[in-house]
């Protein structure tokens, strides 16, 4: 098991070593623009299996473990051995109770040591080269408990990167609101340094009035930052290197039909299924009895411990699930309030529009209203991004993704 694993870690170190260098990367040496790579949301699972380092470097490791032949022939040629000679120790027991059968005599005495001696250490042979090909196929197992955990990591890295192609959608939505604040605060500066010239307003009043004009302009410039930030680590999860630059496709929209179909009890056993923390528990037990059974290092303590892992996760996962369930519903009510909200303010903004083009209402008037109107929309659009994510959070649940971290047990 010593040298699996450190078969294992050595592998992984090269791997990951040898991947550092991104997938993809543009000559851009002679000082040409980065070339432009446009994704979309549902470009993104096939952008990542295909290019993401890790997966990568996870899928040669794999290949590189499983591809064995000659364990896998040594594991055949072990058990082939130990069956051979359990024949022959099958024939010595014979000859052994026909010497037995004979009048005792020191000659039969010796001959029945002799084959006993044999059997003995025959059967010690079988045992040892039993014990060898148990051994690889715990190996074996413990590969199959690698697969899981890379293939769960595999998705994780998947949904990752859907979070962020989501966070990029919100923050930018946050970015529309703050510009037009901006756009809105100048204008009001403009108006008050008029006001301050002709003594309607208090120079600390003027000096107040730009600072929050300078407050909103960090504000905007750091979120932009952020932005490009999410948008770099799009890209390398994406595989690619920072000779491209990544233009973020538009959001996807909760799909209502298939929420609308959602079954809490067929669902559940799906995800109950094909969770991979689930899964990765049963094999837990199953390498415990294995082991148990050929009386390896494996104790009944460790079979009952691999049994309450497996208990815990699944009181985390059905906590997980409930919640992962709930959550659709209340993002669904939260759209809703969001919409509602919206729908007043756009009117207010067009009986703001009207009253000013009556003359009882000034420009500056019109812009507070549409920034209002602008916030009411922005917030709208996180309402229906947190929708489509939640539906998504279930959807990867039902695959087998499904964070249990933060559920109780």
């Amino acid at each position: 098991m010593m040298k699996f694993q450190k078969a294992t870690a050595i592998l992984l170190s090269a791997l990951l070593l040898c991947g550092a260098v991104p997938a993809f990367a543009a000559d851009t040496s002679d000082g040409t623009e980065p070339q432009v790579l446009t994704v979309s949301y549902s470009d993104l699972e096939n952008y990542v299996r295909s290019s993401n380092q890790t997966i990568r470097a996870n899928k040669q490791t794999l290949e590189a473990l499983q591809d064995n032949d000659l364990a896998e022939q040594k594991i055949g040629d072990l058990h082939s051995s130990a069956a051979s000679l359990s024949g022959v120790s099958k024939m010595l027991q014979q000859a052994d109770a026909a010497v037995n059968a004979l009048p005792a005599s020191t000659q039969t005495q010796s001959i029945d040591k002799s084959l006993q001696g044999s059997i003995a250490s025959i059967s010690a042979i079988c045992s040892i080269l039993d014990s060898e090909a148990d051994q690889l196929e715990t190996d074996d197992d413990q590969i199959d408990k690698t697969e899981l955990q890379m293939k769960d990591a595999a998705d994780q890295i998947v949904v990752a990167a859907q979070k962020l192609f989501v966070t990029y959608h919100i923050l930018d939505s946050q970015r529309s609101v703050l510009t037009e604040q901006q756009q809105v605060l100048a204008a009001a500066y403009q108006a008050d340094q008029l006001r301050a010239q002709v003594g309607l307003m208090s120079q600390t009043d003027l000096l107040n009035a730009q600072q929050q004009q300078n407050t909103a302009a960090d504000q905007l410039a750091k979120l932009v930052s952020q932005m490009k930030a999410v948008r770099d680590n799009l890209r390398i999860l994406l595989g690619y290197s920072d000779d491209y630059s990544l233009k973020i496709s538009l959001m996807p929209q909760a799909d209502s039909d298939k929420i609308a179909k959602m079954n809490y009890d067929a669902d559940y056993r799906t995800a109950l299924d094909s969770n991979w923390t689930l899964r990765e528990k049963r094999k837990e037990i199953d390498i415990a009895d294995e082991d148990y059974d050929r009386d390896l290092d494996s104790t009944v303590e460790t079979r009952k411990a691999a049994l309450l892992n497996r208990d815990l996760a699944k009181n985390q996962f059905d906590a997980a699930f409930r919640q992962a369930y709930d959550d659709v519903a209340l993002k669904q009510s939260l759209v809703t309030t969001a919409q509602s909200a919206y729908d007043a303010k756009e009117k207010a903004l067009e009986a703001v529009k009207q009253k000013n083009s009556l003359g009882i209402a000034s420009e500056l008037d019109v812009k507070n209203a549409q920034m209002d109107c602008d916030s009411a929309k922005a917030s709208l659009s996180q309402a229906q991004y947190g929708l489509f994510s939640s539906q998504e959070q279930y959807r990867w649940g039902l695959l087998g993704v499904l964070d249990l971290s933060s559920s109780g047990g």
